[in-house]
């Protein structure tokens, strides 16, 4: 059985009012491949840069490639990231 996208379950009807192409990532039925540049900064903190690198978040620096893949299972949404080639 096939439900509602999550973010459209867990946001309603406000959804709607995300910009279209952040609608159209998060609020689809289908399976999906962004790519694109990003921007990292980082929390100066020793122990939050720790604590990121543990959770395998990307590293700080400008014009990063991203790919983000959504792939959708029924209730289920799972995200796969690559910043730079780190997932």
């Amino acid at each position: 059985m096939v439900t509602q996208p999550l973010f459209r379950r867990l946001l309603g009807y406000t959804i709607d009012n995300l910009p279209p192409v952040l609608r159209e990532a998060h609020d689809s039925g289908i399976d999906q491949r962004w790519r694109g540049l990003a921007q990292v900064e980082a929390n100066p903190n020793p122990l939050a840069r720790l604590l990121c690198r543990m959770m395998r978040l990307p590293a700080p620096g400008t014009a990063i490639s991203v790919t983000v893949r959504f792939e959708r299972h029924g209730d289920a949404e799972h995200r796969h990231r690559n910043f730079a080639r780190r997932s």
